[in-house]
């Protein structure tokens, strides 16, 4: 795995147990690891085994897969209380009732907005290219 491909997987990771509202403490104490190391595995600074990965993913209660094809296009279904990614795989998210779902919901909020961010410099490019061709 490349040095990008590792640094992304780790941004999947990330967002992905944002989504999920978990706590990095908490992840990294599930699959055996210290915070400081889960915390380069999310950075993309040390290479994630194919086991370490099923272990994050069963802490997601999510498919591996849905962790190696999940795109920026991520979306949220409130009534179903669910994630979707463009692929098609889905994320639940269960619902908390603790003070942190507030906290859940804005970094969701900061998720997305990203995403949005990145969908604009993709239509950007590819309207700047458009007009080239027309040339």
């Amino acid at each position: 795995m490349d040095e990008i491909t590792q640094i992304r997987l780790g941004q999947k990771i990330r967002k992905i147990r944002e989504i999920k509202g978990l706590k990095q403490e908490a992840v990294a104490k599930e699959i055996g690891l210290t915070l400081n190391a889960y915390g380069k595995l999310e950075r993309g600074e040390t290479r994630l085994s194919v086991e370490r990965l099923q272990q994050i993913s069963n802490v997601f209660e999510v498919p591996v897969t849905s962790i190696l094809e999940m795109d920026e296009g991520v979306s949220f279904n409130f009534s179903q209380n669910t994630f979707h990614n463009s692929n098609g795989g889905v994320l639940h998210q269960h619902a908390s009732e603790s003070n942190n779902e507030v906290a859940i919901l804005y970094s969701q909020i900061d998720v997305l907005q990203g995403v949005i961010a990145k969908m604009e410099i993709i239509i950007s490019t590819q309207e700047k290219i458009i007009q080239r061709l027309e040339k």
